[in-house]
């Protein structure tokens, strides 16, 4: 029986994430899968790099990924399973999912469920020991203590979701005025070489003056749409970045 659950090998999938901050904690948690199945003594990791999921889904033509479609990518690779992680951010917590998929028989061999409530920001560092628990009960069979994952408290709490939604309003407000400006200041430039032309074509003393005269105003104006759209441009950056 040993031998067997020896020669069991393994194909992972980088975990997929859903929701705001979930990205973090699938990270976390594609690296404590890594770490768990390296030199593990019953399962043996084919490959150094986890498969991507939209490469799956695209590669075998899967309407998602499911036990099915990692049961095709698990046949090509040659192997015994295939690893499948999600993690779900929702209102009060997060949502985290475990399989192991039998490639022969294209269903989940072992699953994990767990719902960890949370506050604040997800970070995937406060979740690791949940993560860990986790893995450990997928991989060994070993039930993680239900106690533990009950609460994490992240140590930056995001904005209340009025001001997030009022920085976001801004952000794309003011970046889109930055645009606008910067258009702008093209629009002038290519009206001030215009002007320019018919300033080198012309010989006429008063004409020569208003030419001259447009030219400067549309070269001054060109210039405040510069500085003004890169500086809006910057700030609605920033703005979103800190979303």
């Amino acid at each position: 029986m040993n031998a067997l659950l020896l020669a069991l090998t393994v194909t992972v999938v980088t975990p997929e994430a859903a929701g705001p901050d979930a990205a973090d904690a699938a990270a976390a948690l594609g690296d404590v899968v890594a770490r768990a199945l390296s030199g593990h003594p019953t399962y043996e990791r084919v490959g150094d790099t986890p498969l991507l999921p939209g490469e799956l889904v695209t590669a075998f033509a899967c309407a998602r990924l499911d036990a099915d479609c990692a049961a095709r990518a698990g046949a090509a690779a040659e192997t015994d399973l295939v690893l499948l992680g999600h993690v779900v951010r929702l209102e009060a917590g997060v949502e985290v999912e475990l399989e192991l998929v039998d490639v022969r028989t294209r269903l989940p061999s072992r699953k994990v469920l767990r719902f960890v409530r949370t506050k604040g920001e997800v970070r995937g560092g406060a979740l690791r020991p949940v993560l860990e628990a986790l893995v450990g009960e997928l991989l060994d069979g070993v039930p993680a203590d239900a106690a533990a994952p009950e609460l994490v408290v992240s140590s930056q709490p995001p904005a209340p979701p009025a001001e997030r939604s009022v920085r976001r309003i801004l952000g794309w407000s003011v970046t889109g005025l930055g645009a606008a400006a910067l258009a702008g200041a093209a629009t002038a430039g290519i009206l001030m070489k215009q002007a320019q032309a018919q300033y080198d074509r012309t010989n006429d003393g008063i004409e020569l003056e208003r030419l001259g005269e447009e030219g400067r105003t549309r070269a001054a104006a060109g210039n405040v749409l510069l500085i003004t759209g890169a500086v809006a441009l910057g700030t609605g950056i920033v703005l979103l970045l800190l979303e």
